[in-house]
């Protein structure tokens, strides 16, 4: 096992297994083992110090970010670089596109706001004749993300809550 828990540290070390040589450094290999530590500590920990990294944030939306997140990033900085469409609107191109038009109305009309709800959606405008191709997709992330790449774009759109993201669409239509 490479990774232990403090506890574990502490009984499987000794002294006398240390010795003179450097020690030798690996970033990458620390960024890793941070990654594994951050997913597997206490979602509300990790929610209460979202919230004190970004005070204009409620404890409810960390805990929606930070159950999508905590295992795709190794710390919280890293989540407010990397995710910063969680804290701001993106600056988006406006689009001219059907599908999200269709997307945006069809939202409005949701009453329960969640990823079953969101992919359903989808799956209706997939069923219809507006086609769910990649590039529709991929203008639904931009604007919503202002990225090309990410969590699972009904995730995202679920975690941002449906003010926000009608927002957003309407800035990008």
């Amino acid at each position: 096992r490479e990774v232990l828990s403090v506890g574990e540290l502490i009984n499987v070390f000794s002294i006398d297994d240390l010795n003179k040589a450097d020690a030798i450094v690996d970033i990458n290999r620390l960024k890793w083992f941070n990654k594994q530590h951050f997913a597997k500590t206490d979602p509300s920990i990790l929610s209460r110090q979202l919230v004190d990294s970004c005070k204009h944030i409620s404890l409810e939306y960390a805990q929606s970010v930070i159950e999508l997140m905590a295992s795709r990033v190794d710390s919280i900085p890293q989540l407010i670089q990397d995710c910063p469409y969680y804290f701001t609107d993106p600056v988006v191109e406006p689009v001219d596109s059907d599908f999200l038009r269709l997307f945006y109305g069809r939202l409005q009309l949701v009453d329960i706001f969640d990823k079953a709800s969101i992919r359903l959606i989808l799956d209706k405008l997939q069923s219809t004749d507006m086609r769910v191709t990649s590039n529709n997709l991929h203008s639904l992330r931009r604007a919503i993300s202002g990225q090309s790449t990410g969590a699972p774009i009904a995730e995202i759109i679920s975690a941002l809550g449906k003010i926000t993201v009608l927002r957003r669409l309407q800035a990008a239509i």
